[in-house]
This record gives structure tokens, sequence and C-alpha cells, in this order.
């Protein structure tokens, strides 16, 4: 099962790359887009998606941090030398820092984003999630400031913006998300909801996907939601279907 989550994730991850990124891809008068993934390591990533909450899976393989880190790994070994991805982990110094780009996007990053993915996961169940921090850094970095390309985040993440310090909301990170898209050139971020979110979680992710703008399109979860066996399943189907169509 552990498996088919990483697969079908993956699935879901070029689903959402599929349409915008691929119109940037055969704009052959314009350069490829920027992609830079942005990955929440925050200690509940330890949590197995289907849950419970706030216990670490003894399993590794079975960890939404492993999963996520799997899926990720084949996102980029499609994409290779096709766009140029780049990569960030948040947070920075495993409590509240905000995201450093770790990787800058560029072709033919592949084998440094896995190799560093590959010793991503968290170490400790540290719940600190700063997210807003981690958007305004990223827009901040000359890379993501290119006028000659389209840039866009995918930011993946298990939950809505939290930091013990109190520093982080969902009203920051809407307003870090939303201050991107007016930037130039605007930076957009697809929103990736993995695991079993609570229905506060659910609500802070819609927020921020419309603010990134680049939602899903479906009218009730505005991100691209990864979370049970049977969400992965339908993601499955809707993955299907629309990268047969491009």
């Amino acid at each position: 099962m552990q498996v088919r989550r990483a697969a079908v994730l993956s699935l879901l991850l070029f689903t959402v790359l599929g349409s915008p990124l691929a119109q940037g891809v055969a704009a052959a008068a314009s350069p490829c887009p920027n992609l830079t993934l942005l990955l929440d390591t925050s200690g509940s990533m330890l949590e197995n998606p289907a849950g419970p909450v706030g216990v670490m899976d003894p399993t590794p393989s079975k960890r939404k941090c492993n999963i996520a880190i799997a899926a990720l790994s084949k996102l980029v070994s499609q994409y290779d030398g096709v766009l140029p991805i780049g990569l960030s982990l948040f947070p920075s110094d495993g409590m509240c820092g905000s995201a450093k780009l770790n990787i800058s996007p560029a072709l033919f990053t592949g084998q440094s984003i896995n190799s560093l993915l590959s010793s991503s996961a968290p170490t400790s169940f540290v719940p600190d999630t700063p997210t807003s921090a981690s958007i305004s850094s990223l827009a901040g970095m000359a890379p993501l400031k290119d006028p000659a390309r389209g840039q866009y985040i995918l930011l993946l993440t298990d939950g809505r913006p939290e930091c013990a310090n109190g520093s982080e909301n969902v009203t920051k990170t809407v307003a870090a998300l939303q201050a991107a898209t007016r930037a130039t050139p605007p930076i957009k971020t697809f929103v990736v909801g993995f695991g079993m979110l609570d229905a506060t979680s659910q609500a802070a992710m819609n927020q921020m996907a419309d603010a990134g703008g680049v939602p899903s399109g479906d009218p009730t979860y505005h991100y691209y939601q990864a979370g049970d066996a049977a969400s992965l399943d339908a993601a499955d189907r809707k993955s299907t279907r629309l990268n047969s169509s491009h």
C-alpha cells in the first residue's frame, strides 16, 4: 500500500504540473518556466498519512515524509533536463526557520535534488511549519526573479502553517502567497495537501491554494489532495485521465 501511495502521489504531482507547466514547455518563443519544490519537513511528516495524528510511524517507509520524498524523486527524474527544477526544505533549522533555496532551479539538477531529498526526512517530532516565512523567503531569491521565465513553486505540506512562537498563521501565509503572485515576474504556487487533514486544515489549504494562483478547480478541495487510500485512488484516476489528454 505504501508503494502504491507513493506511485499515486507521483501521478498526482504530474497532474498538478501537467497543464500550466506543459504550456510553458511547449511555448517555443519563451524559455521553460522554473519550478521550485518546497517540501514540508516538519515533525508531523513522520506520521502515517492515514493517522493517528501525533504518533511517529515505527516503519520509515510508511511515514508521510518518505512517501513524499519517493514521489518527488520520481517527479524530478521525469522532468530533469526538461524543466529547470530547484528544491527548498522547510523549516530550515529544525525549528521555525524559513526556507532557504537549497538548490537553485536549473536544468539537470535531478541528481543533486534526489541526493538531498534522500536525507531530508525529519529526525524529531517538532511540529513547526513556517509556511508564510518560507514563501516570502523564496519570493525574494534572485533565481525566482528571472523575468525571462515563468516562476512556479510546488508546495507539498501536511497541514496549516503554525509555529510554537506564534509567528505563523493562515492569514500571513495567504498574504505571502498573494504577494508572490503580484511579484515581477509573478510566482504562482501549486498547493499539495498530503495526509488526513481536519476541517480546519482543509479550509486553510483551500485559502492557500486560491491565493497561490493555481487551484485545482475542484469545488471542495481547491488544493491538490493526497490523503487516505480512497482519495489517493481518486487522484490516480484523475491523473490518468488528465495526463492522457496532454
